[in-house]
């Protein structure tokens, strides 16, 4: 026995398959044009074992910051998409695990990154991973925060190389048995010129990252590397930061940075 769909019903199926047409036509445009506010890092890793859960957050804040996207680290390899309001420092972190990877990006950006990572136990027992060789590509900003980023190199020709230059007080420390013999060995003549040395190292290093801050006083790049070197607030880097430009004070790294500066007040 048949049953013959009468024509009302014919049409209504019509439609019902064009609608569904229209649903899948609109799933595949959004899949090959995503939203221009979304941010994709493709990140390809050695150190890490696959099967370690991986996560992205929010950088620089000083503050405990909720994951933007996680992932399950495969083959080495492991991809992060989430959306971003504009160019943000971002953190990538092995959970459960101390260190992380800096990359910065903006919307719109596909970033691939490359790094070696290595394992060890930091000084209080916790699992920390440090990260080295890092080439990030597709990303204009993280290429900038490179090119306005202090150039470490400096500040190591700059350092005082105490092994070299005063193993003789090193060892007088390290055999020191009281903190009055510590205080003696501090107060001798070879102790007094260890510790201008490293008093002028500080002082040299306060200067350089106090000049780069203020290269960029104008723009929000300025509070953004004060927070990312920063590693609590002094009176030295509130001084800085008054310094930077209205403009550069009223951004989202600008607000950041007084909050954090003036956090106590």
């Amino acid at each position: 026995m048949f049953i013959f769909a009468s024509k009302p019903m014919t049409i209504l199926m019509r439609k019902i398959k064009t609608a569904m047409l229209f649903v899948g036509l609109c799933m595949v445009l959004a899949a090959c044009n995503p939203s221009p506010d979304a941010v994709e890092i493709a990140l390809k890793t050695e150190g890490i074992k696959d099967g370690e859960e991986m996560s992205v957050s929010l950088g620089c804040t000083h503050a405990e910051e909720p994951e933007l996207a996680t992932a399950t680290l495969k083959d080495g390899k492991v991809t992060f998409r989430f959306t971003s309001e504009g160019p943000r420092m971002y953190y990538v972190t092995v959970k459960g695990a101390a260190g992380r990877l800096k990359v910065m990006a903006d919307q719109g950006d596909h970033v691939k990154v490359t790094a070696k990572a290595e394992r060890s136990l930091r000084y209080d027992g916790v699992l920390i991973y440090e990260f080295s060789d890092v080439v990030v590509k597709g990303s204009k900003t993280h290429s900038e925060y490179e090119d306005r980023n202090l150039d470490l190199s400096r500040l190591n020709t700059l350092s005082p190389h105490y092994q070299e230059r005063f193993p003789d007080v090193l060892e007088a420390l390290q055999n020191a048995q009281t903190q009055q013999q510590r205080d003696s060995v501090l107060a001798s003549d070879r102790g007094r010129q260890m510790v201008k040395a490293e008093t002028d190292f500080f002082q040299t290093v306060q200067k350089v990252y106090s000049e780069c801050f203020l290269e960029n006083r104008d723009s929000w790049w300025g509070p953004l590397l004060l927070l990312d070197y920063m590693n609590y607030p002094t009176s030295t880097e509130r001084g800085i930061y008054e310094q930077f430009s209205e403009r550069a004070k009223q951004s989202f790294y600008g607000k950041i940075a007084h909050d954090v500066l003036y956090q106590e007040e």
